[in-house]
């Protein structure tokens, strides 16, 4: 087995390192369930890019043959994985993993063909030498040739129909992306629809491998770019998915990048479709603008907006490893039940409060009407004791009349406490709430005489 290198093996090394890079970078950065299909499909190309370059390097038909054969597995199989990416980024995944197992049916055919082509020649019906030089065959192709075509270009095609139908529900980060993917996209999908007619000046020449040198130089100008498998992945999928509260990302642009659905039905429900900003959320606009003039690291603010709803949000800074902003994380949730009990609560509070104060003026009023009343019931009293014990002690010395006038007093002094009795009662019946009012018309004048009698005796 022996090998002469040349300037197309070089290339297609440096794409193998291109394409193996990406590779590695992405699964270092996996956090989706649709980007490890990014992984293999950028793997796949590698390994699709070094068994071109053994194969073009090699000096002899059977490891031509050998590495051709490898060539036809990987490039059906990167084909497939690019549908699954395009699905799973384009958010109808569901949709289409049903077919998937299918689709594996046609790489899985062709590489049995392939390994057995030399029984039916469905592959190649025949190999020569170009005149070209360079190490350079030239495969004439057979019928399962022109099906492998077709799969890999539906593939392509339908991947780049997903993307596109994709474009008008991303946010603007993501609609940058996909653009970018349909763009690498163009290069392997020409280079297939040349390389099936051959042109006679690349007679023997597979730019398919080729042109993945382009999709790759495209997609790491992309990582660079716009940040591909790096900013929105921050936020893991499936954590997002799971999480009670709902949650936004923003670009350093303040444009909207993701939303769960948490979120997405939470503002949906209030101010309609966001279209990829928060410009329609008019206090969330003014929280994220404070929140970055005032340069925080964190904040978590309440806000009532013109709905009367209450809102819990948190807000964080989300930077690059060099401490450049980034983007910025909203969790937010719907408080406005708790609120609303909370504000209850405070004025079940303030009453209870004024009733408490209520009950201790009422209290002290009581206190103070009782200490008036013992008084005027004890002088009542001690009237009586008093008038009784000077008829007791000089009854001898009294005659009729005085006696009369002494047990007069006596009278007069338990009306007084009679009536202090019955005032009492009245006002005790009052506090209850079980009296009742009986207006009626009285002379005020008598009123102001009687008391000022009951305060002489």
């Amino acid at each position: 087995m022996t090998f002469q290198p040349n300037i197309l093996v070089f290339s297609l090394l440096s794409n193998f390192i291109c394409c193996f890079g990406i590779a590695i970078y992405s699964w270092r950065k996996t956090y989706t369930s649709y980007q490890k299909y990014f992984t293999l499909l950028m793997l796949m190309i590698a390994v699709w890019s070094l068994a071109g370059a053994f194969e073009s390097a090699a000096t002899s038909l059977d490891t031509k043959l050998m590495f051709s054969k490898l060539e036809y597995f990987v490039a059906l199989a990167a084909s497939v994985f690019y549908l699954k990416f395009a699905a799973g980024f384009s958010k109808v995944d569901e949709i289409w993993k049903k077919f998937y197992g299918w689709f594996w049916m046609v790489p899985l055919l062709i590489f049995i063909a392939a390994l057995t082509n030399e029984h039916h020649h469905l592959i190649w019906t025949g190999f020569s030498w170009s005149s070209a030089g360079n190490n350079i065959i030239i495969y004439h192709h057979g019928p399962l040739f022109f099906l492998a075509t077709v799969f890999s270009l539906g593939m392509i095609l339908l991947s780049q129909v997903l993307l596109f139908k994709a474009l008008k529900r991303l946010p603007e980060l993501s609609r940058k992306q996909a653009k970018l993917f349909i763009l690498a996209s163009y290069f392997p999908f020409i280079a297939v629809g040349i390389y099936s007619f051959e042109p006679s000046f690349l007679v023997g020449l597979d730019i398919i491998i080729l042109s993945f040198s382009f999709t790759g130089i495209l997609l790491l100008v992309g990582i660079v770019r716009y940040n591909i498998l790096d900013i929105v992945p921050i936020v893991k999928q499936h954590i997002t998915s799971i999480i009670p509260d709902g949650l936004l990302v923003l670009d350093h642009h303040r444009h909207l990048i993701f939303s769960n659905e948490v979120a997405t039905k939470l503002l949906e429900s209030q101010y309609g479709k966001l279209k990829h900003n928060i410009s329609v959320v008019d206090w969330l606009v003014v929280a994220v603008d404070s929140f970055i003039e005032e340069g925080l690291e964190k904040k978590e603010v309440t806000i009532q907006d013109k709905n009367e709803e209450w809102y819990n949000v948190m807000l964080s800074r989300l930077v690059d490893r060099a401490g450049k902003l980034r983007g910025i994380v909203i969790i937010m949730r719907n408080i406005s039940q708790r609120k609303k009990l909370e504000i209850e609560a405070e004025v079940l509070n303030r009453k209870i409060f004024e009733s408490n104060k209520a009950l201790i003026e009422l209290n002290a009023q009581k206190d103070k009407i009782l200490s008036i009343i013992g008084h005027d019931l004890k002088t009542s009293f001690h009237q009586i004791s008093a008038f009784t014990l000077i008829i007791k002690e000089n009854a001898e010395l009294f005659n009729k009349t005085n006696i009369l006038e002494l047990v007069s007093d006596i009278d007069t002094a338990a009306q007084n406490g009679n009536k202090v009795l019955e005032d009492l009662l009245l006002w005790a019946q009052g506090q209850q709430k079980a009296a009742s009012v009986n207006p009626s018309s009285f002379n005020f004048n008598e009123l102001i005489e009687e008391v000022m009698l009951f305060l002489a005796s």
